[in-house]
């Protein structure tokens, strides 16, 4: 994985894991926030060959994706310890994965992380089959300055994007996108139980939840292929 700064590496840590994923040890909540995410995204429900997920967290997407091999890229060590425990094949770098690999590559809340998005998305793009595609969500930021000026935030976030310079950074990056969309995140967690009646009826309360309603945690999904030009 794209490596961020030493004190910044050490703030993913235990601490990190508990506030940003808390409430994913109970296994029902955290299969149903990974439904619900990789819904939003558009992960067909089909199995692939092999599924690379970038910044995998604890696993939770990739339990749910039906692919005979699984990668799981971060570089946490509560992220290793949950991903081994699933039986994907964790690391931390992305240089240790096969060129070419990867039918799927999911990308969800962690290019933000990074130090260079623009040179991950290039060597993300390596990992990727040429019929394979990515699917990746970045935050939608604003507010005002912060409260500390010498502390990072609970997040951690380097970057945000608006869907017109995320546009700019796939094309400067190789990519050829086929959908680009805004999802509002406002009211995500309580519409996890629409889930329990159908993906569909889940679905159709997310898009009018972003077309009517305020933003709120608002973020870019983009699905992309491979250009046929290199970056």
């Amino acid at each position: 994985m794209d490596k961020p700064n030493n004190s910044l590496k050490a703030h993913y840590d235990a601490s990190y894991y508990g506030n940003v994923y808390a409430g994913f040890d109970n296994d029902a909540f955290a299969r149903r926030w990974a439904l619900g995410s990789l819904a939003t995204m558009g992960v067909e429900n089909r199995e692939y060959a092999a599924v690379l997920e970038f910044g995998a967290g604890l696993g939770q997407n990739l339990a749910l994706i039906q692919a005979r091999e699984k990668w799981a890229v971060d570089i946490a060590p509560e992220s290793r310890t949950a991903c081994e425990a699933k039986g994907f094949k964790w690391t931390d770098s992305l240089e240790a994965v096969p060129d070419g690999i990867a039918d799927i590559i999911i990308a969800r809340h962690s290019l933000e992380h990074v130090a260079s998005p623009y040179e991950t998305l290039r060597a993300l793009r390596r990992k990727l089959g040429p019929a394979g595609k990515i699917l990746l969500a970045v935050p939608v930021e604003a507010g005002g300055i912060p409260k500390s000026l010498t502390e990072y935030d609970e997040h951690c976030h380097l970057f945000s994007w608006t869907p017109t310079t995320l546009k700019n950074l796939l094309i400067a990056t190789g990519w050829e996108i086929e959908t680009l969309k805004l999802h509002n995140g406002l009211l995500f967690i309580r519409s996890l139980l629409l889930l329990n009646i159908s993906t569909t009826v889940f679905l159709a309360f997310r898009t009018l939840t972003t077309r009517f309603c305020p933003l709120k945690s608002a973020e870019i999904i983009a699905v992309c292929v491979p250009g046929k030009n290199g970056a």
